[in-house]
């Protein structure tokens, strides 16, 4: 964006120093003209030669030329100039999508850690793995036991003893 920022930049100057440059040019047409129509009447008077003529003529339509290309180069400046206006909005259309698409590529990302930290499996309590219903990487069903854990922290027995045994 910078770039294009300071493309643009350079062309208004140019075309600030053309436009200067054409006013310039009306300044000097002005001046010509003048000297053209006092060549024609010393040209009338027969005080002028026709070369004098010839040349006063010659300097009005060499500085209508000018004038014409400098109008030109200046038109060309001002599209060159909303070219990198163009460009400039272009860019930031691309920015605005940019932004939507991190924007996008942050929410799946969220999704993902969301689903991480549901997949993971956590004892519910401490203890010992009696039974084992699942091995690694096979798919169970949400609720399924995987194991059986039991805590051997306390541990409560019942036992049956007859009365001989008991002694």
């Amino acid at each position: 964006r910078a770039v294009v920022e300071g493309q643009r930049d350079v062309i208004d100057q140019q075309r600030r120093a053309a436009e200067a440059q054409r006013a310039a040019l009306d300044v000097q047409l002005e001046i010509a003209r003048r000297m053209f129509d006092r060549t024609q009447r010393l040209f009338g008077q027969q005080a002028a030669t026709s070369v004098q003529l010839d040349q006063a003529e010659r300097d009005v339509k060499v500085l209508e030329r000018q004038i014409e290309a400098q109008r030109n180069q200046v038109d060309a400046l001002e599209r060159q100039a909303d070219t990198q206006t163009r460009q400039l909005a272009a860019l930031d259309a691309q920015r605005a999508t940019v932004d939507r698409q991190v924007s996008a590529v942050d929410a799946q990302a969220a999704q993902v850690d969301d689903r991480m930290h549901k997949a993971q499996i956590v004892n519910p309590a401490p203890g010992t793995v009696l039974v084992q219903y699942a091995r690694t990487g096979e798919v169970v069903q949400p609720g399924q036991p995987l194991y059986k854990v039991a805590s051997l922290e306390a541990v409560d027995v019942r036992a049956y003893v007859t009365e001989p045994q008991l002694a």
